[in-house]
Parts: structure tokens; sequence; C-alpha cells
């Protein structure tokens, strides 16, 4: 079956039950798994509390394009949906890798700019960037891994329970039509101007307040 066919859950499904039928289930880390695929993050028990890890991944072409994209928002963009998901597990982000494809045509003052965008949010959440990665290739790849810390208690997708309060920070659907303001070229008005930015910047948290 492709994976066109499945899809991107179809496919997520097929790895986890893979995983959790040859991956061995002794061992000391599987034990201290806490959270394995399927939420925002993955958590496991540490003696300082409990700790998160989230990745995501951008890839040139299929979410972003460089003609309405420069490289310190998209550094910035980067960075903040990994933030994003380690924050709606109620934790505190801490440090991140970086791993970068890279096409040899790039300017390396372009690379710059890009962490300029991650390190400029990265220094707001306190998030410090320890490593990553370098390859070459045929467009702009940018992957981050982000661990963080939840010290009192973890939020999940599956605890959530009716009659919980739902907050989101800012407005859903922005970055959607700010997309499609670049794309198809159109002429806004002055209220509208907001849209091509939440494109660029914005992303939603939400947030199960217990």
């Amino acid at each position: 079956m492709r994976i066109a066919e499945i899809g991107e859950f179809g496919l997520i499904s097929k790895i986890a039950a893979f995983i959790d039928e040859v991956g061995d289930r002794q061992s000391p880390a599987r034990r201290d798994l806490l959270l394995g695929i399927g939420d925002d993050a993955a958590a496991w028990k540490s003696p300082g509390g409990i700790e998160l890890i989230t990745t995501d991944i951008l890839v040139e072409g299929v979410h972003f394009d460089f003609a309405y994209t420069g490289w310190k928002d998209l550094g910035w963009k980067s960075m903040a949906i990994n933030i994003s998901d380690i924050n709606s597990m109620g934790g505190r982000p801490r440090y991140a890798l970086i791993s970068l494809a890279l096409p040899g045509r790039r300017e390396a003052e372009d690379v710059l700019d890009l962490y300029r965008g991650i390190l400029e949010i990265s220094n707001t959440y306190g998030v410090a960037v320890a490593g990553g990665n370098i390859s070459a290739s045929d467009k702009v790849v940018i992957n981050i891994t982000l661990t963080g810390i939840a010290e009192s208690k973890m939020l999940t997708r599956a605890s959530a329970q009716p009659g919980d309060l739902i907050a989101v920070f800012g407005f859903p659907g922005l970055a959607g039509a700010g997309l499609k303001a670049f794309s198809q070229f159109l002429n806004l008005d002055a209220e509208a101007q907001q849209l091509p930015g939440a494109h660029t910047l914005a992303v939603a948290n939400a947030f199960r307040l217990a």
C-alpha cells in the first residue's frame, strides 16, 4: 500500500505498531518511557521530573517557499512550532538540536539569518541550542529536535475530558489565510495586512487548563 493511499497518520500508525512489536520492551529506556508516538511530544521519567522531546521538519517547496518567506522568519517559525509542542504538554523547553540539509548554491549569510530567527525566539523562551548536523541537499530542509521538562504535571491529548477549558492564543486560520494571500498574490485591504505576517511567524498555542 502506497504512502499516498494511507496518508501521514496511517503511516504513523503502522510505524508505531511495528516499533511496539519489534522493539525491546524490557530495555531500561523502554521501561522509563511514559509516552511514545501519538502526542505532541514523547515523555520519559527522569530524576528531575518528566523529560519531554519533540521534533519537526520543514521542507522547501512543501512547508515554505522563499518566494514569500525570509530566512530569519523561517528560523523563528521552525523553532516556534517545536516550542509550541513542548508548551502544549505543560512543559518548559530546554535544549535544541538543529539539523540542516542545504544546497551548495545558498549563501552562508542566509544560514546565519536563519539562526538569527532561531536564536531570537530561543532567547525569549530560555532554549539553549546545543548542536545539530548539516548535510548537502538539492533543497533546504530544517529539522529541529527540542527537549523540555514537565516539573509537576504533564498534559496529554488522551487526558482531555468534556468540560475542560481550552485557551487558544492567536487566531486559528490566519496562517492558512496568509499563505493563500501570498501564493495567489491577493490585494489586501488595511485590515487584512496582518495575514502575510501570520503565515510567516504565527504559531497558535493551545493549552488545556486543568
